[in-house]
């Protein structure tokens, strides 16, 4: 697990810590760069273990996965998914190989390419898809952590999360943007969290089925549940 330090605001002075209601003054800050990639390999795989678990339990199947929303016309649990997973898998297909991971030419990534895939309408297909995705997340970041000591000392400062990405967009003209592997690894958890949340009402009040609390959440809304949750008790102390 990474070291974290604890930030603090000091704006706030102590006897207005346990009264403010803003949001938490307090947050864990990774140290490393190392430690930035852990902690994002850590969300990314935890976001794809949130569709999966249900998909495992056997709750949702193929009518399931293809059944039209009347919550959300023009939507189904499989488009939800494969749209999440498509995101995913084309950063995924930017990352460098083995073989090319100490090139210093920034990787292409676009994620307005169109992934055919049969997810969308097979609960088993999107288990493999998913699981798929988190393997390639961990070889990725293995690969990282094997070549840590063979690195140069200037290839070692610019670790894969810093690794440099030309994002092309259609909006509709063709623009480029610069960004970071870390960058978009963070926007992909974020547009998945969004999909999930999309879907949790589906799931819950179209099928009745029952999800944890953190299903389709975004890591800094539990950050702050918690923050609240301690504040509750600080206050009855």
């Amino acid at each position: 697990m990474p070291n974290y330090t604890l930030t603090h605001n000091p704006s706030i002075a102590p006897d207005q810590a346990h009264s403010s209601a803003s949001a938490p003054t307090s947050s864990l800050e990774a140290c490393t760069p190392a430690e930035t990639q852990l902690s994002l390999l850590s969300v990314s795989l935890q976001i794809l273990d949130q569709p999966l678990t249900l998909l495992r339990s056997g709750q949702v199947g193929d009518k399931e996965m293809t059944r039209p929303s009347s919550l959300i016309p023009g939507s189904s649990l499989g488009r939800h998914l494969r749209h999440m997973h498509d995101h995913f898998r084309l950063l995924l297909d930017a990352l460098p190989s083995s073989s090319t991971r100490s090139s210093t030419q920034p990787l292409l990534l676009n994620y307005d390419v169109r992934l055919r895939s049969p997810l969308e309408e097979s609960a088993s297909k999107a288990i493999a898809e998913l699981e798929s995705a988190q393997q390639r997340l961990r070889e990725a970041f293995a690969m990282e952590e094997q070549r840590g000591e063979e690195r140069s000392a200037a290839a070692a400062a610019e670790p894969l999360v810093q690794k440099k990405i030309i994002l092309k967009a259609t909006t509709p003209m063709s623009v480029e943007f610069e960004s970071t592997v870390g960058r978009e690894l963070w926007f992909v958890c974020l547009h998945a969290i969004h999909h999930l949340a999309l879907m949790r009402p589906i799931l819950s009040q179209e099928l009745g089925l029952k999800l944890d609390a953190e299903f389709g959440v975004a890591p800094s809304t539990l950050v702050n549940r918690a923050w609240n949750t301690g504040r509750a008790i600080a206050s009855k102390l």
